[in-house]
């Protein structure tokens, strides 16, 4: 372990940017606190969003103080900060007030080869030394989390990638949305302008209507890129889908181990207790995420059917263009023969210029022939069977 950490410790420091926020820069940040008014009474107030500086950042997340408005303590505590990366993989935040932010945390060190490869997945790290650190990374986002015993405190770093996820990652709905909004209205619009869908106009979708008339080489190029799109959003959901199972089989392995991550016996018991209502809600959870993933693979298959048919129609289009220009290349190909002297006044045909048309001619008729048996072949069978059959019976 310990060549681990130093080996991620190293990569971090040589290939991890950092940006420093303009003036005024705000870090977006969350905080859930549950209080304990008397032995029977556990409340939980809402989710506390706020906007922090860097200094008052690198002040709230490791502080311990917290009253509710009635003056009890805090029974358990979730603080969670929203780190930019940008593309290039350069976080927003200056190194110092990352290095204290994540020193804070006690985090294992060996969690920083996550961050600066930009891992997906799921991942523990536990190193001597410092506390239990858990990764979780997907395309949109990575979340480190560590959790201190003494202040019964889970302390987060929200690492947003791309389209600000922090406001929704919370909501279970979120893939539901996407995926019944925008994705579904994109495969549901191409099926209904190609005629490729569900309910065909044509005959079970072999002869659609609606492909009489033309269709624009933009607006198949955008449909091509739209469902595509759809096919890639759907694989990268099935995996979010297998990491989001794997935290599920995390918890229930220590519910069932009953691992005491150094609390007391009496925050270990109601641990356990508030475990136990997750867990049951585990397997309806679970059978949703699974069903989720089948939908998912059948939408992506959707998609690719559909994009091969938008594809088809690109190439249409393309192939009655290069019938604009075959005359053109054609006479073009021909000028340029040597059998033809164009400079020769009237002797401008050479003798040997029948060689051009004694190869020219039969070689086209047997590309027509062998197109034809390819694409006619099922007609063909089907007449010369006509054909025996009609001499049998005579």
């Amino acid at each position: 372990m310990e060549g681990i950490k130093s080996l991620s410790q190293s990569l971090f420091n040589m290939e991890q940017k950092f940006r420093d926020p303009p003036v005024g820069y705000k870090f977006n940040t969350a905080e859930l606190n549950c209080f304990r008014d008397d032995p029977s009474d556990l409340s939980s107030e809402p989710v506390k969003l706020s906007s922090l500086g860097e200094d008052e950042l690198c002040a709230w997340l490791p502080s311990t103080a917290c009253l509710n408005m009635r003056g009890y303590t805090t029974e358990a505590r979730l603080r969670i900060v929203c780190i930019f990366r940008h593309l290039d993989v350069s976080l927003c935040i200056s190194k110092a007030s990352f290095t204290r932010i994540f020193d804070s945390m006690k985090a294992d060190p060996s969690v920083k080869y996550m961050i600066c490869r930009d891992y997906d997945g799921f991942h523990e790290f536990h190193g001597d030394g410092f506390r239990l650190t858990r990764f979780q990374g997907n395309s949109l986002y990575a979340v480190v989390w560590t959790f201190d015993p003494d202040t019964v405190t889970t302390t987060a770093l929200f690492l947003d990638r791309r389209r600000h996820t922090f406001a929704s990652f919370t909501n279970l709905q979120y893939y539901d949305l996407d995926t019944s909004g925008w994705e579904i209205g994109t495969v549901r619009t191409v099926e209904e302008r190609t005629g490729f869908g569900p309910h065909p106009t044509g005959y079970r979708g072999l002869e659609p209507l609606s492909l009489v008339k033309n269709f624009d080489i933009n607006q198949l190029t955008s449909w091509v890129q739209a469902v595509n799109e759809v096919a890639g959003n759907a694989s990268n959901r099935v995996r979010h889908m297998h990491i989001c199972l794997s935290v599920l089989k995390m918890m229930c392995e220590e519910h069932r181990r009953g691992e005491q991550h150094g609390l007391s016996d009496q925050a270990l018991r109601r641990c356990q207790d508030s475990l136990a209502v997750i867990i049951k809600a585990v397997t309806v959870v679970e059978r949703h995420m699974l069903t989720y993933v089948d939908y998912l693979s059948f939408l992506k298959d959707l998609s690719k059917r559909l994009s091969t048919v938008t594809r088809w129609l690109v190439h249409e289009n393309i192939a009655v263009m290069t019938m604009v220009f075959l005359p053109a290349t054609f006479y073009a190909a021909l000028f340029a023969v040597p059998s033809l002297q164009w400079d020769q006044g009237s002797d401008i045909i050479q003798d040997k210029f029948w060689v051009y048309w004694a190869f020219t001619l039969p070689t086209t008729v047997v590309v027509f022939l062998v197109w034809l048996g390819i694409t006619g072949r099922v007609w063909i069978h089907e007449k010369a069977l006509a054909v025996f059959k009609s001499h049998t019976t005579r």
